[in-house]
């Protein structure tokens, strides 16, 4: 049951953006948090599209299929297992205003928590 309330709490996987609506949560987020990263690739076939953001060194991929969210998250063009550094993103499914918000969030906290080596 616990499990249940913070997926309900944290994540929305019952319903699903259109692109336009995704473009603009992600273009939000970005533009308050990390405004610093630019829009790079932006593909748009209805049902599915793609958009990638880049700053520095770094790479953000997000791509819908019917709803769906993917995402990778790349360093050097190295993919970063996110999973590992956020566990709980293993929950989520759907291209909603939650789930896009949790995986930029954690990708910002991935990028402040790293030290200078």
């Amino acid at each position: 049951m616990e499990n249940n309330m913070v997926n309900n709490v944290l994540f929305d996987n019952k319903f699903f953006l259109s692109y336009s609506d995704a473009k603009e949560v992600i273009n939000e987020f970005l533009k308050n948090n990390m405004n610093e990263w630019l829009l790079k690739e932006d593909e748009n076939f209805g049902m599915y599209f793609h958009l990638r953001y880049e700053y520095k060194n770094y790479s953000i991929y997000l791509l819908s299929d019917r709803g769906s969210l993917s995402f990778k998250f790349t360093v050097d063009n190295n993919e970063i297992s996110l999973l590992l550094f956020e566990p709980l993103l293993s929950n989520v499914e759907w291209f909603s205003r939650k789930n896009i918000l949790f995986v930029l969030g954690t990708i910002q906290r991935y990028i402040e928590g790293q030290s200078v080596i």
